[in-house]
């Protein structure tokens, strides 16, 4: 699958035109504002819409793990707790000085990437996983017990 710019996404979403990504863009390049923050400033362009748009993009190029690859170094989970894994549908992977690598699923994609940036304390790095295969992988390390209640 082909990688994206933010504004091209925007785009196809509906949420900006051609004229506005060129003015973020000349904005963007004279101040040096990320595009997102452009974007919300100059044409109401909501938070959760750019969060939708960055995760898209790191789906386009995050690796895709398969179930045997859902290994969790035992000092990594303790970045989340069991309720917060199942809440979120995140797994943290491995955990060092320098990163944190964590796998959701694609849909759970932007809601992962906010809550780390809120808790990582270093910078967060992601994998997606199919759903299924995410779930049992959270199963075998965190139990059934804290699986939040559906009403």
């Amino acid at each position: 699958m082909a990688t994206f710019r933010i504004g091209e996404l925007l785009k196809e979403r509906g949420m900006l035109n051609d004229e506005q990504i060129r003015q973020i863009l000349e904005r963007q390049k004279v101040s040096g504002t990320p595009f997102g923050a452009v974007a919300a400033e100059l044409f109401g362009v909501q938070e959760a819409e750019l969060w939708r748009a960055w995760a898209q993009q790191m789906i386009d190029c995050c690796p895709k793990l398969s179930p045997s690859e859902l290994v969790s170094n035992p000092k990594s989970l303790a970045f989340v707790t069991p309720r917060e894994a199942w809440a979120y549908r995140l797994l943290p992977l491995d955990w060092n000085e320098n990163e944190i690598l964590l796998v959701t699923t694609a849909e759970r994609l932007p809601n992962a990437m906010a809550y780390a940036q809120i808790k990582a304390p270093v910078p967060a790095v992601f994998a997606v996983a199919d759903r299924l295969d995410l779930e049992a992988a959270i199963r075998r390390n965190y139990g059934l017990s804290s699986l939040p209640m559906v009403a």
